[in-house]
């Protein structure tokens, strides 16, 4: 062969698709380690190329991965098989260049990625820490307010004389003229209260 490049499945190992050296394997002749052609199998369910598994048989007579007795007359064409492995042969140098190409991709990502933090240095952290910062005063900022809320709302009841503290009696008060009652009296007495009661 003029073209020195001999296919192999070791072929998948320097790129990110390794596992389709394994599929690769299977498609290949155990006898003569290449793509099968006119694929045949025996008895045994094992699979050769036609010319190799002649060739094994008429000189053994054995099956050359079980070692189970075998004879030429048995052996069947698999065009399952055929029909894979031609399929595989046309994919395969479309698919091995994709896959040699994202390798490369994928490092120049890598690189390119590792220079952008390097340039953007500690950016991201400091922005982070600011803004911890600024939540964590703002969360300790109404621990200081509500006590001084509750100072003014004393002040504003110790200012009035006239307050003085509800009976704990059962009743509630109407909010016109304050007048005490039960509390299903309430709406009731609303609709004929005459307003404040004076008081002398």
């Amino acid at each position: 062969m003029a073209n020195h490049d001999v296919p192999d499945s070791t072929d998948w190992l320097t790129t990110p698709l390794t596992a389709i050296a394994v599929v690769e394997n299977a498609l290949r002749c155990q006898i003569c380690k290449d793509f099968y052609k006119t694929p045949m199998i025996t008895s045994c369910c094992h699979t050769f190329c036609s010319l190799c598994i002649r060739r094994t048989l008429s000189n053994e007579g054995k099956c050359p991965v079980c070692r189970a007795s075998e004879q030429e007359l048995k052996l069947r064409s698999n065009w399952a098989m055929e029909d894979a492995v031609q399929a595989f042969i046309n994919a395969r140098p479309a698919t091995l260049e994709l896959a040699r190409n994202a390798d490369t991709d994928k490092t120049s990502s890598k690189r390119k990625a590792v220079q952008d933090h390097h340039e953007s240095g500690d950016a991201p952290d400091g922005k982070r820490l600011r803004s911890s910062t600024r939540l964590r005063n703002t969360r300790s900022h109404p621990s200081y307010t509500v006590p001084a809320e509750e100072d003014e709302t004393v002040q504003v009841s110790e200012g009035d004389e006239e307050f003085q503290p509800e009976p704990e009696d059962g009743l509630v008060a109407c909010p016109v003229c304050e007048s005490r009652m039960k509390e299903w009296q309430v709406f009731k007495h609303l609709e004929t209260c005459t307003g404040p009661v004076q008081r002398h």
